[in-house]
């Protein structure tokens, strides 16, 4: 009877001790009939090559996309580790900084962002400093050396920004609201399980999204299919949740007592791969926003995505995403990476970015 009271309360209350008010509490209901086919949620699919021809410019691998005011697209290679711009149809326009230890120079480019005057931002995860770069040439201006990790990154219109970070350990948080000098002015969310915590660090999983019409900030934690709503100062505002446990709105299994989160080996993860787990969330305008689940299994990766609206409405649940890799939306928009690949022939195959259209209206 015990163990039966301990899993209750595991269910009621999750992975994670935050103080919630349960009055926030809103579990998702099904909106009829549930989507489950990704082109009855989406349309107009569009190709977006990104393709040069100078084999110094070509995009290898997508890390992370931006979008500025004029549409035009920020791409970080994760592999060559380079930031490229390219304008709406897809063609080159210049490179940003380059690789190296010296002002205006970077490791690993993440998360770009663009303020009011677009100029450009973005987190490089090696110094664990944000570059800015000026628009309109994009050339750089000043570094700010905020010495924390950050897993998701977000520009408010203050100038501060929103990280999260499963690395500082010093805090029992993972939401941090610090000003461009890293001086902390708020933290949020406090994780239960710290071997879980340290072991996710390997997946770099989790995050935000800004939702545009509700003005607050989405965040998932990657233990539980649950999503809490903060304002900019990172007040918590509402947690959604389901009303059932699906493949799709997986909830958290206590973390082995006996797993070693620092175990890197493939051995060690087979747990993981044993069910779906939430990803990231996306906006996709209008009070709704998607949710990316995936499946691990070995160097596979099985994605699908669920979306609802900030009411707790369900649209559609398991829709299986094309080509696997969602990794930005705008203004309704979703954009998917397909990689690069070999033809018939044996010819190479340039990467490609797809960009679906939502077609679902929000109730």
């Amino acid at each position: 009877k015990f163990s039966i009271f301990i899993v209750i309360a595991f269910l009621l209350f999750g992975g994670c001790n935050n103080e919630e008010n349960t009055d926030l509490r809103i579990a998702f209901t099904d909106v009829k009939p549930l989507i489950t086919k990704w082109d009855h949620a989406f349309g107009e699919h569009e190709v977006i090559p990104l393709f040069n021809d100078s084999p110094d410019k070509e995009v290898y691998t997508i890390g992370w996309i931006g979008i500025n005011s004029k549409g035009d697209y920020f791409i970080s290679d994760s592999k060559i580790r380079k930031i490229y711009q390219f304008d709406q149809t897809g063609k080159f326009v210049r490179s940003i900084g380059r690789q190296g230890l010296g002002p205006g120079e970077f490791e690993i480019p993440r998360f770009p962002q663009f303020d009011k005057n677009d100029n450009l931002y973005f987190f490089d995860s090696r110094k664990r400093k944000i570059l800015k770069y000026s628009s309109p040439k994009y050339e750089f201006e000043q570094g700010y050396k905020i010495d924390r990790s950050a897993q998701d990154l977000y520009l408010d219109d203050d100038g501060s920004f929103i990280i999260y970070s499963l690395y500082s350990m010093e805090y029992n948080d993972v939401l941090f609201k610090i000003t461009p000098t890293g001086e902390i002015l708020r933290t949020a969310f406090s994780p239960e399980f710290k071997n879980f915590r340290i072991f996710i660090c390997r997946f770099q999983i989790g995050g935000f999204d800004f939702l545009e019409e509700s003005n607050n900030l989405l965040f998932l934690y990657p233990y539980n299919y649950e999503l809490h709503l903060f304002d900019r100062q990172l007040n918590l505002k509402k947690v959604l949740y389901p009303f059932r446990n699906s493949l799709f709105t997986p909830q958290g299994v206590p973390f082995p007592q006996n797993f070693n989160p620092y175990d890197y080996t493939p051995q060690s993860a087979k747990w993981w791969g044993k069910k779906f787990h939430p990803i990231r969330p996306f906006d996709l305008g209008n009070g709704m926003f998607l949710i990316r689940v995936s499946m691990y299994d070995n160097l596979k990766i099985k994605s699908f995505a669920n979306i609802h609206d900030i009411n707790g409405n369900t649209y559609a649940e398991g829709l299986e995403a094309p080509y696997s890799f969602i990794r930005y939306s705008k203004d309704g928009y979703v954009y998917i990476v397909e990689d690069s690949s070999f033809d018939e022939k044996g010819n190479g195959m340039p990467l490609r970015l797809h960009r679906y259209k939502l077609k679902i209206s929000r109730r």
